[in-house]
């Protein structure tokens, strides 16, 4: 075989390992983002430099179909390579390892993207730059080469191009930046009207649920659910996931688990009783989030802080204000609120009884229903 053949070759032979359907996560983060009016930064060295200038190229013009309408929806999109002047200025005055971290403090705002192309998965100005995102809660997408390094333990997203050759990985970046930004207009085309593309691109609205009272009976009073053997269905409340699973909504469940803090739930006992919700309801919940910290701790975490749902949402590119949130406790009102979903109340579990102070409540539900059943035959009805 000869040079030409045997590069081809190899360079077919990585791009075929590929994860494709991580290539439309992305597509439908970047979607998302530009539907929420987010920013996407792109930083890359060398040849992955000339790949961030031609990735916010596509995305930033390639993508559009009428250039000169400005109704269009567009990306904003920059890639911190470009600035000649300001680069080498940070580099003399603050480090090259600094040179994109510094941009990005000018510019980041929480809840936008950054695309970190490495070929080693391992420069330092790239990993400052995640670093720093990650305080702005940023969605971090992955485009690397060799094993990924540092930088693939650091993403949301990533697509690894496994191959130890400088030339073919950046040949692979530039490829994966085209296939992305392809899609990306692909997609677009689709739109019909005002917004129904982007309703598809998030799925229908996501639910999330509080777990004791509202998909299983609660334990005694100041007591836990601490074993499947303890753990009770409330009627129909399989079928209300089901119902909504299969109708396009993800389903994600946000509950405090002090017990495990207070030492009187096993970390193991918590996850059988998640892997028996996921069997009974057909391994339509998308994932669990649970806060063990007891409410001394004064965690990030805890109901009725939000913040399970802006994990969930940073992980999933959730837009909260499409989202629900049901659950039976004034801490759920306030958690939902603060996050910005739309909430509503049930009188299962300690609801009832919470129910009588709602009108001295500073927050307030959108709606009121008997149990979780009844809750989503409002969301699939469309009453609110």
């Amino acid at each position: 075989m000869n040079f030409a053949k045997e590069y081809i070759e190899k360079l077919k032979e990585g791009l075929d390992k590929l994860d494709t359907e991580t290539v439309e996560k992305i597509v439908d983060t970047l979607l998302i983002a530009m539907k929420n009016k987010k920013q996407i930064f792109i930083v890359g060295n060398g040849g992955s430099a000339a790949t961030a200038s031609h990735m916010a190229c596509d995305l930033g013009k390639g993508t559009l179909k009428k250039i000169y309408d400005p109704s269009e929806e567009r990306f904003r999109v920059i890639s911190l390579t470009d600035n000649t002047p300001l680069l080498t200025a940070l580099s003399n005055d603050v480090g090259y390892e600094n040179v994109f971290s510094q941009q990005l403090t000018n510019l980041i705002s929480r809840g936008d993207v950054l695309i970190a192309i490495s070929g080693s998965g391992n420069s330092e100005n790239v990993i400052r730059a995640i670093e720093l995102a990650q305080n702005y809660k940023a969605i971090i997408i992955g485009i690397l080469g060799s094993d990924g390094g540092k930088i693939k333990n650091l993403t949301d997203y990533c697509l690894i191009y496994d191959e130890k050759h400088y030339g073919r990985i950046e040949d692979a970046g530039s490829v994966l930046s085209h296939l992305i930004c392809s899609w990306v207009k692909e997609k677009l085309k689709e739109t019909k009207g005002d917004g129904e593309f982007f309703k598809e691109v998030t799925g229908k609205s996501s639910i999330f649920l509080d777990r004791d009272g509202i998909i299983n009976k609660n334990a005694a009073e100041h007591d836990y659910i601490k074993t499947l053997d303890e753990f009770e269905f409330i009627p129909n409340s399989k079928n209300a996931i089901i119902n909504l699973a299969k109708r396009g909504h993800q389903i994600f469940i946000i509950s405090n688990q002090a017990g495990i803090n207070k030492g009187l739930i096993k970390k193991e006992d918590l996850e059988k009783i998640e892997n028996h919700i996921q069997n009974e309801v057909g391994y339509t919940v998308t994932k669990n989030y649970y806060c063990p910290h007891k409410p001394e701790e004064n965690c990030e975490c805890r109901k009725p802080k939000p913040g399970m749902l802006l994990q969930a949402a940073k992980e999933y590119s959730l837009n909260l204000k499409d989202c629900y949130y049901i659950g039976d406790s004034k801490d759920d009102v306030i958690a939902a609120k603060l996050a910005g979903c739309k909430m509503i109340f049930v009188l299962t579990g300690r609801g009832e009884q919470q129910i009588k102070d709602k009108f001295i409540w500073e927050h307030q539900p959108d709606a009121i229903a008997e149990n979780l059943y009844k809750a989503s035959e409002l969301i699939l009805e469309g009453k609110i």
